[in-house]
């Protein structure tokens, strides 16, 4: 039980499998022989309302004492159906030969299984349980297959793919007004060699300039000019360019159409380069935001004692359900689509707040050294690409002052963290 006698109802389905290598009981009875011979008792156990009755045959002799461990089978659509805190009595009884010699009965409070806990207090101590709240991910869930159907239309694949796409060509398509720049962000390892294949067209060209560049967004300098056309040739096709980077510091940087002030038309922009593994990452996380935001889902504050103690959670479908989700219900979201599609998500934690992140590498990676990072309470006032921006600042920053929270997924699932069955 979590804080001495309430029952976290969000793991219900964790009790009596492996965590992590080590078995999570619900209920252990001790049980004493003190006749003079052995004996054979039925050792009875419920929930009631919330669990099947139990029986479990026990053997003593004479003067025993055993530690049982009492398998309990709960009723998840019970114990789920409630939106409030309720009692239930646990009543455990001995009987020999059908007459009861013992019973014991201990009232619990059954918490709603939106109620996460972040820290427990039992026997005067803390223990931090945060990591359970990887069961609140639910990638097998209709409302997340839908999202995920509807974030493949913002996809440069037409598709949501995981790590499957990387190395084939993607393309960013855009059309820039006269004295407009449109921007793409993307994360570059060190040492990444970027090419790409760069096609402007207009009509009605009578003079023009179109500009491509790719900025350090480090330091807000110019990387490297991309290229920049200036000539009248009468053709509606303005030309194209082959550009080739060599990335010197890890870091984010974006590429920037630019159609100079002085045009009198549109520039049409196709930008194609084969997708290495941070692009996908990045490609994926912005099409789950655009599609997010094309739903209408809206940030809703959290209470002031986030993470003080336990915290109600929506889950990944009541949050697409009503349209609005707080920082920890967006990044289950997140976490559940990207689980869904075979990536490894990563839910992060700091002080009162919480956004998600996805390893960029497929496997074999450390925790922390290849993440894109995302924040969801960006979904209704911003663009993707200012949302993967605010993101890799706030993880950045935690991770150096050390008071990031990271909860790997995939890691939790290895070790029986499996999702709830909502």
């Amino acid at each position: 039980m979590f804080n001495g006698n309430i029952f976290p109802t969000y793991i219900a389905h964790l009790f009596g499998k492996d965590i992590g290598g080590k078995p999570l009981p619900f209920l252990q009875v001790d049980v004493t022989n003190p006749t003079d011979g052995p004996v054979q008792l039925t050792l009875s156990a419920e929930l009631q309302g919330y669990s099947f009755a139990q029986d479990t045959i026990v053997s003593l002799a004479k003067g025993e004492t055993k530690s049982i461990t009492v398998p309990m089978a709960f009723k998840t659509d019970a114990l789920y159906a409630s939106n409030a805190a309720i009692t239930a009595n646990l009543t455990v009884s001995l009987s020999q030969a059908g007459q009861k010699i013992d019973t014991k009965t201990q009232q619990l409070q059954i918490a709603t299984k939106n109620t996460v806990f972040w820290k427990v207090v039992n026997a005067g101590k803390v223990a931090d349980v945060s990591p359970f709240a990887a069961v609140m991910a639910t990638p097998k869930n209709i409302d997340v297959e839908t999202l995920i159907t509807a974030a493949g239309y913002n996809s440069a694949f037409g598709k949501m793919y995981g790590y499957g796409s990387a190395g084939s060509a993607m393309a960013w398509k855009t059309t820039v007004m006269p004295g407009v720049c449109k921007t793409w962000y993307a994360y570059y390892p060190a040492g990444q060699q970027v090419n790409m294949d760069v096609s402007v067209t207009c009509s009605l060209c009578t003079s023009y300039n179109a500009q491509y560049w790719l900025i350090d967004q480090a330091n807000y300098q110019l990387y490297k000019q991309g290229l920049a056309y200036n000539a009248l040739t009468g053709k509606n096709t303005l030309g194209n360019a082959k550009l080739s980077y060599s990335i010197g510091a890890a870091g984010w940087y974006f590429h920037q159409a630019c159609n100079p002030e002085s045009n009198s038309s549109d520039r049409s922009y196709t930008v194609s380069l084969p997708a290495g593994l941070n692009d996908v990452a990045t490609d994926q996380m912005s099409a789950v935001f655009q599609a997010l935001k094309d739903k209408g889902i809206i940030y809703t504050n959290v209470a002031t004692d986030f993470f003080a103690g336990a915290q109600n959670v929506k889950t990944p479908a009541e949050s697409l359900k009503t349209g609005s989700a707080n920082c920890i219900d967006g990044t289950l979201v997140f976490a559940s689509a990207l689980e869904a599609i075979g990536m490894r998500p990563v839910l992060v934690l700091v002080p009162h707040h919480a956004f998600v992140a996805v390893h960029y590498l497929p496997d074999g990676s450390p925790l922390d050294d290849d993440l894109i990072a995302m924040e969801t309470t960006m979904v209704g006032t911003a663009a993707a690409g200012q949302g993967l921006m605010t993101a890799a600042t706030e993880l950045a920053e935690n991770m150096a002052s050390g008071t990031a929270q990271l909860i790997d997924i995939q890691d939790m699932r290895n070790k029986g963290f499996v999702p709830a069955p909502f």
